[in-house]
């Protein structure tokens, strides 16, 4: 019961400003990495400006007050480290990876491109290319554009999450290097910041680096909140086709509205889901749809967990001629989930994936990093890897059949696909 004990040890500081600072102290560890999110995702873009936030966070490198962008790379490349910045749904993020020889600098340059990109208007324009192309590449994509239609058809005109987080062709168009410099200065403030690090370093040796180098980090007021992405249960199920005539493969989602991260059912919904098209070779999905009757060349699911909101997904790549047979196949194993208990040997294998898969997550320094952000946004609790396994083990195949029925629902899902 107590495999997970002691696996995560974390060290949490506040500033005065509202820095948030956690520290996985490993000294058998040769290397550092850094992570770093602010409240600055896709879901904070403005109504006719989407795929801002990803503008953005690709433009945080290329070009400081005090370094241009070939300098950064050179800096980068020399320590033998790497620096990235990237957004999410909720958050944006950064990230370092270094050793404790290179740790000072290594930060030094990453709080350099978060406090003070310049954002010059020729290298705006060259990632305007760069995101114009990833549009043209997902509309290429019959997985993509599924996902993109199911995701507008399950959220509605003004929510956050209607919109593709990559933008697209007219929003990228129409921005400008105001918008980029606006969106930075609202939502990259050292207030709104959570800072997580995990490897050979100490909070002590943390605190003094970021004392030396994050004074000319801005605060914001106030402090950005997430919005609410929740959306009402659909009355009845929808589907929507759209056709792709140059393309030889069909894609099929289904997505259904599901809790946030801190819902009572969010753990029952995870277990069910792994069940469901996950574990195995791609659970009950992949088994059925994919080996059983040949009609997919994958079939899975995932469920995403956000701050406010969240989503279940089912999805599947199929040869045109098998999209009908593939759908009520998907279907009927939504239906079974719902209809009676999980096996009690699936239940079994579940709740030994899931804990097991904590721990693999846990022994890498980049896991350790990102799992402490979860904890921290999530509000989980500094001994949450401690209380995990209890929390698993305690969830019922009733409970999963419960959960399961809330919302995994083929009558309250949207469906789309794109097909030649």
């Amino acid at each position: 019961m107590n495999g997970l004990k002691g696996s995560l040890k974390i060290r949490r500081e506040e500033t005065d400003d509202g820095l948030v600072i956690l520290v996985n102290e490993r000294s058998d560890s040769e290397l550092i990495v850094v992570q770093g999110t602010y409240p600055s995702g896709p879901v904070f873009d403005p109504e006719k400006k989407s795929g801002l936030s990803r503008f953005t966070s690709e433009m945080m490198m290329r070009g400081t007050k005090k370094r241009k962008y070939r300098r950064i790379i050179d800096e980068v490349e020399s320590l033998g480290a790497g620096i990235r910045f990237y957004s999410g749904d909720d958050v944006s993020w950064s990230s370092a990876r270094c050793t404790p020889r290179t740790f000072d600098k290594a930060l030094e340059i990453l709080f350099d491109c978060t406090a003070n990109p310049v954002f010059p208007e020729e290298e705006v324009e060259k990632v305007r290319g760069i995101m114009l192309t990833r549009i043209m590449q997902r509309e290429d994509s019959t997985a993509a554009v599924a996902n993109r239609i199911a995701r507008e058809m399950l959220f509605p005109l003004g929510n956050p999450y209607h919109h593709d987080p990559g933008g697209y062709e007219e929003s990228i168009a129409g921005i400008t290097r105001e918008d980029v410099a606006s969106f930075h200065e609202k939502h990259y403030g050292r207030n709104s910041a959570i800072l997580t690090f995990s490897g050979k370093i100490s909070m002590e040796e943390v605190l003094q680096s970021i004392q030396r180098h994050t004074s000319e980090w801005e605060l914001v007021e106030p402090g950005p909140r997430v919005p609410d992405i929740s959306v009402k249960r659909p009355r009845k199920s929808r589907k929507k086709y759209h056709k792709m005539p140059q393309k030889s493969q069909a894609d099929i989602a289904i997505m259904c509205p599901a809790p946030e991260r801190t819902h009572d059912d969010h753990y029952a919904l995870d277990l069910g889901n792994t069940i469901l098209g996950k574990i195995g070779l791609m659970g009950r999905l992949g088994k059925s749809i994919r080996e059983k009757q040949g009609l997919a060349y994958y079939a899975t699911s995932q469920y995403v967990s956000r701050i406010t909101g969240g989503y279940w997904i089912a999805y599947a790549g199929v040869n045109p001629a098998n999209v009908d047979r593939a759908l009520e196949g998907i279907y009927l194993e939504m239906g079974k989930i719902t209809e009676k208990p999980v096996m009690k040997r699936e239940y079994s294998d579940v709740l030994t994936n899931r804990v097991g898969n904590m721990a693999l997550r846990l022994e890498t320094c980049s896991g350790a990093a990102g799992f402490m952000q979860t904890i921290e946004r999530h509000d989980l609790g500094l001994d949450f890897v401690e209380r995990y396994e209890e929390k698993i083990r305690s969830i019922t195949r009733e409970d999963i059949q419960r959960a399961c029925s809330n919302y995994i629902r083929s009558d309250e899902a949207v469906t789309a696909i794109a097909a030649p």
